[in-house]
């Protein structure tokens, strides 16, 4: 790479990490909170649904479709109002699902290239997605 270049920037969903298993294991990891804790939603909705649910809520708020963390809080909102539910219950089950989109599983060639190239680059990770790196290791 010429000298001049300085800066890498990766996206890490699809690029660092296979993001559907991840975000598929997290999703599972709420449906399963959701059910010790606010079983009137799985006992209506089975996880696909809720996958619908929150894609037809981003056609509603486009405006999100950047902010991932956001679209799934807002989605979660929104299904607390649908059974009359108050929202107290919508942080903990974010978090339930962020601390388990965190767990990723590099594909096999990462951490030996990001080694390398860190050693002559400042390497930078840019996502709409909402790991966190300082979380997934």
């Amino acid at each position: 790479m010429p000298a001049s270049i300085k800066l890498l920037t990766f996206d890490l969903d699809d690029t660092l990490w296979p993001c559907k298993p991840t975000i598929m294991a997290a999703e599972q990891a709420l449906y399963e909170w959701l059910q010790q804790h606010v079983s009137v939603i799985t006992e209506a909705y089975d996880n696909n649904d809720l996958r619908i649910k929150r894609y037809e809520f981003l056609q509603q708020r486009p405006e999100l479709e950047h902010d991932m963390s956001m679209l799934r809080i807002e989605s979660l909102k929104a299904l607390a109002d649908e059974f009359g539910l108050d929202h107290a219950w919508v942080e903990h089950g974010f978090k339930v699902f962020y601390q388990a989109r965190q767990n990723i599983e590099l594909y096999a060639d990462v951490e030996p290239v990001l080694d390398e190239l860190s050693e002559q680059y400042t390497l930078v990770a840019v996502t709409n997605g909402n790991a966190d790196i300082s979380l997934t290791g």
